[in-house]
């Protein structure tokens, strides 16, 4: 086969070998980062499977965490209470003993030799728990329908590294697709990557995966985008759109003409019944903002 635009082949090699060190040195960031897997193609029991890859641990114990607490709503939720089937894997491939110190905390002895951690993360969108979450604080699972990934539901840190750089990998079924703030570093049939400057940018980062209706907009230099799930498809990503641009501009021109941000996402879910929570409303984040409405 000839060489694209005549190019000759060692020239190529030597294109090949740089952009080969662009990108392990893109994707694989550096020894402080933590690069984890949400799977939503494997759903079993209305839980996704979640693995944590997680730096070299310099402590002999550490104990990894999820959120108490999620800003916006201040109510204690417990984002632990979810988690099933914890482990905790060295180096070698081996299980490491785990000792869970509370809902939310898991500790682990022999730390300089934890490789990962992963566990199963069950939907609190039918979760019949007392103190139900907000639903759009919460996670929703509809295995090839619907996935709200409020991050913080999913992802958890160890305890004093919360500063690490962040590698999210979500997993997806051919043709589907996310709505959210961020923009995706790679983006395939089957998988979409998101860089995360820390554990706070990841906790603010919702998203929805699925084929959820979307439209877009751009106010001020933004592109403000809008996806919809609508599970009987009577509301519309453009008629939402339309229907808030009046109040987008408007806000532009309070701002000066130009939005603080580069993306701007609206994640609805509409729905014919009350949630678990037995609310309705929205919760904000910096670059988002998630509705679970009737």
């Amino acid at each position: 086969m000839p060489d694209s635009f005549g190019a000759k082949p060692n020239k190529m090699k030597w294109i090949s070998g740089i952009l080969m060190t662009v990108t392990t040195g893109v994707f694989a960031g550096n020894n402080d980062a933590v690069q984890a897997v949400i799977d939503l193609t494997s759903v079993q029991n209305d839980k996704v499977q979640v693995v944590v890859d997680l730096p070299d641990m310099q402590e002999s114990t550490v104990v990894y965490c999820l959120p108490k607490i999620v800003p916006g709503t201040y109510s204690i939720y417990d984002f632990g209470r979810f988690v099933s089937d914890f482990k905790a894997i060295d180096k070698s491939g081996t299980e490491m003993a785990v000792e869970q110190k509370s809902v939310n905390e898991w500790k682990i002895a022999n730390a300089t030799q934890l490789d990962k951690v992963s566990y199963w993360v069950e939907c609190t969108y039918d979760a019949t728990y007392d103190n139900p979450i907000f639903e759009p604080a919460g996670t929703n699972i509809e295995e090839g329908k619907n996935y709200l990934l409020n991050t913080f539901g999913f992802i958890g840190y160890v305890q004093g590294q919360k500063e690490n750089d962040i590698r999210l990998t979500v997993r997806k079924r051919p043709g589907d697709y996310g709505v959210s703030p961020l923009q995706a570093m790679q983006s395939t049939a089957d998988h979409d990557i998101y860089h995360l400057d820390n554990y706070d940018k990841l906790a603010d980062a919702p998203l929805m995966y699925g084929q959820p209706d979307t439209a877009s907009i751009m106010v001020g230099g933004a592109q403000v985008q809008i996806g919809v799930y609508s599970p009987n498809g009577v509301i519309q990503a453009a008629a939402v759109r339309d229907n808030i641009k009046d109040l987008l501009h408007a806000q532009e021109l309070y701002l000066g003409g130009k939005l603080p941000v580069e993306k701007y996402a609206f994640i609805f879910y509409f729905t014919d019944t009350l949630g678990v929570s037995g609310g309705m409303g929205a919760l904000e984040h910096m670059n988002s903002s998630v509705y679970f409405l009737p």
